[in-house]
């Protein structure tokens, strides 16, 4: 019997015919060819964004700074404290009263690194600083068993601490509460790259983390942490709006400082920039958000972030940046500013915030706030008009106590600089003091010196003197 192999069995046969594509794959592959190959150019090309000068510097200064170092007066104490936020430190500034416990301990801890300091400095040889004075007066009645209530204080858009914030800090511990005064990640004193990252995602959750730790922690006895405020500015006033919202009843009261609560506001100033920059700017932070992919998470090189100006004159015509400012506003930049600031202070920030900012609605979770509000808005303020707040305040539907407006006839920046001044920061104080458990100020009665601090002129403006 023949032995069949697999050749044999098939030999005389004819050859089977190659396998092909059905017709309508091959009528496909050149068309979708073409399209991907169109898809993938204009990729690149919105990657580069060649019509575009791109800034994508940024030269992070670490230089340690003295003025933004631990502070102490006749009345208060200022320690430089550490949170980690999803692994990376946010610096802060607390400051506490003197006559408190939070105050006194932070005394005893003050005038123990000074006698290192001193000592370490007689063993350099160098002249050591004299010691500053402490107030030694015994705590009596309440205070003497109760640490301070604490304000916790977050800055607006592309803002940092050493930015005006120390002026109200310095007013309000005055009023007998503690002040945690930080910086978003990326900002200031604070870690994190790439830096200037505006990104309401991640501000929200530095606030998390610093309430949490407080609330967790009292700050080691430093504060009472069931009695907690927030206070925020511009952006941060949208952040402490959803922050509120989210801690509940833990949350004693909550100041916002002409507020950023609906994407209403980006959307007047589009009408206000006009169509043609308003797309620009997008296309900007759409190739910077591509980087952001490309680079940062699937690390191709030669992808820098793309930094936008944070301001620039409204009557600039040609200028593209985040915001426009009026030119009273310009004007006011670089009064009342420190020497130097820290992680060397740009007006950058990273374009891709243009995409995050259109879906940020702080105004979605003010219904949900249960704390005491109070608000403090301009007349004259483009950037975050009052008549926004005033809508989203009548769909929220609070009930009428729980809500504060104090309303004046100035910008945006105007009411950020002058709300320092005794007169503007007076409501507020009482608004803190009413709902906080310290004891309110007989009609009349000026608040207590800031102890040997900065008392005098209106805070720097938000956005600050760079060219």
């Amino acid at each position: 019997m023949p032995i069949l192999t697999p050749d044999s069995a098939t030999a005389g046969l004819p050859a089977a015919p190659a396998a092909r594509k059905p017709a309508a794959a091959r009528a496909l592959l050149p068309r979708w060819g073409a399209r991907l190959g169109a898809a993938a150019a204009a990729l690149a090309l919105l990657v580069a964004c060649p019509w575009e000068r791109l800034d994508t510097s940024f030269d992070w200064d670490r230089t340690p700074l003295p003025e933004a170092g631990a502070q102490e007066t006749a009345g208060w104490i200022r320690r430089v404290l550490t949170i980690q936020s999803r692994g990376e430190a946010l610096e802060c500034w607390l400051y506490t009263p003197k006559h408190t416990p939070g105050g006194a301990a932070a005394a005893g801890c003050g005038a123990a690194r000074r006698g290192a300091a001193r000592r370490g400095a007689a063993r350099r040889g160098a002249v050591p600083p004299p010691p500053l004075p402490l107030v030694t007066a015994p705590l009596r009645g309440p205070a003497a068993a109760r640490p301070p209530p604490v304000l916790i204080m977050g800055h607006g858009m592309g803002a940092q601490k050493d930015i005006g914030l120390w002026k109200y800090a310095e007013k309000f511990v005055a009023e007998g509460m503690a002040v945690l005064v930080f910086d978003y990640r990326g900002f200031g004193g604070s870690g994190g790259l790439p830096r200037h990252w505006v990104s309401p995602r991640r501000h929200l959750e530095d606030w998390d983390a610093v309430v949490s730790h407080v609330q967790a922690t009292g700050l080691g006895g430093a504060v009472d942490a069931s009695r907690v405020a927030l206070w925020g500015v511009s952006y941060g006033g949208g952040h402490v709006i959803v922050t509120a919202a989210k801690f509940g009843r833990t949350i004693g009261a909550v100041i916002a400082n002409e507020p950023y609560v609906s994407p209403e506001a980006v959307r007047a100033s589009v009408r206000m920039r006009g169509l043609a920059r308003s797309l620009r700017l997008l296309a900007v932070g759409v190739a910077d958000a591509l980087r952001g992919l490309l680079g940062e998470r699937l690390g191709l090189p030669g992808l820098p972030p793309i930094y936008l100006r944070l301001f620039a004159p409204l009557s600039d015509p040609a200028a593209l940046s985040l915001l426009q400012l009026q030119d009273s506003e310009m004007a006011i930049r670089g009064e009342n500013a420190p020497p130097r600031r820290q992680g060397g202070w740009q007006n950058k920030v990273l374009a891709r915030v243009v995409l995050e900012a259109l879906g940020y609605d702080p105004s979605a979770r003010l219904g949900a706030v249960t704390a005491p509000l109070f608000f403090r808005v301009a007349s004259k303020d483009h950037l975050c008009p009052p008549a926004v707040l005033r809508a989203a305040l009548a769909r929220a539907g609070l009930p009428g106590g729980q809500v504060v407006v104090q309303e004046r006839d100035v910008t945006h920046l105007e009411a950020h600089a002058e709300g320092v001044r005794p007169e503007e920061l007076a409501p507020a104080a009482a608004f803190l003091r009413r709902h906080l458990g310290l004891a309110e100020r007989a009609p009349g009665d000026a608040a207590p010196a800031g102890g040997g601090g900065n008392d005098g002129g209106d805070a720097e403006a938000q956005f600050p003197l760079t060219e």
